[in-house]
């Protein structure tokens, strides 16, 4: 198949006018448009990493909780060398002095702070569980009619759930506590 690089160009300058404007989800439709015409377009992998980092970081936990895994661009709860190694490679391709694009320096940001939570044990613990809990308050569909036992077994289910999620509510107070007690010792040395 042959290269449109005129083309391929094009859309790459597109999705540079959008990520100036911090419009990363059509910026990275462009950027793919562009990588798809002529994968060896200049950039376009700079362009693509800034993209998925911003919207990655669109996409929280909760109203205010990241999702540092998929900051990364990593699994849930990915080993600790996986995402060492991911972050290494984003950070060569959004370190500010390397990547001028519009969106480069706060994406390397979000990649850092996403290394150093993650990279932490306590904080790695305290943010597992929170995906933990995001995870299972992700309530599947389920269809309007129900017969009698579907009912009963659908509101078993729910009754878990909260019964789970209070638990997990006491995991998390409790972690909370503990890096408080750790931070309170490290202040007092």
């Amino acid at each position: 198949m042959a290269c449109n690089k005129d083309e391929a160009v094009r859309a790459k300058q597109l999705a540079e006018s959008r990520m100036q404007r911090g419009q990363f989800v059509e910026a990275l439709k462009f950027a793919n448009k562009a990588k798809k015409l002529c994968a060896d377009v200049d950039d376009i992998a700079q362009i693509l990493a800034i993209c998925e980092v911003h919207i990655a970081a669109l996409n929280k936990l909760s109203s205010s909780e990241m999702d540092w895994y998929q900051i990364l661009q990593t699994e849930r709860l990915s080993e600790e060398a996986i995402v060492k190694k991911q972050y290494r490679k984003l950070a060569l391709l959004l370190h500010p002095d390397k990547n001028k694009f519009a969106g480069a320096e706060a994406a390397f940001k979000l990649i850092g702070e996403a290394n150093s939570v993650l990279s932490d044990q306590a904080k790695r613990s305290l943010h597992d569980m929170k995906v933990k809990v995001h995870v299972r308050h992700a309530v599947p569909k389920t269809p309007s009619h129900h017969s009698n036992g579907d009912i009963n077994l659908l509101v078993q289910e729910s009754l878990d759930r909260m019964m789970q999620q209070q638990s997990q509510r006491k995991q998390l107070d409790m972690i909370r506590e503990i890096l408080e007690q750790r931070a309170k010792k490290r202040r007092k040395c």
